[in-house]
């Protein structure tokens, strides 16, 4: 099962008021985004189980992603 969604671009921000000496600021921020994915199981699991989720990433372009705080929910 595949799932694909709408990425926001990055914000473009203007620090450069901030710099001096060495210290540089990039010109973007990254926007964090919630994507909700559904997932089928072939078997039933309880508490105890051990779950495997393999993410895989297929870019198109050089990006950076930044995967934080995955929860999994039963079916609402």
């Amino acid at each position: 099962m595949a799932a694909s969604g709408s990425v926001s671009p990055l914000l473009i921000s203007d620090f450069s008021e901030l710099e001096k000496g060495g210290v540089r600021y990039a010109p973007t921020e990254p926007v964090l985004q919630t994507f909700t994915l559904p997932i089928e199981l072939n078997k039933p699991i309880s508490a105890e189980s051990e779950l495997e989720l393999v993410f895989i990433f297929a870019p198109t372009r050089d990006v950076t992603i930044i995967l934080d705080d995955i929860g999994i929910t039963s079916a609402i």
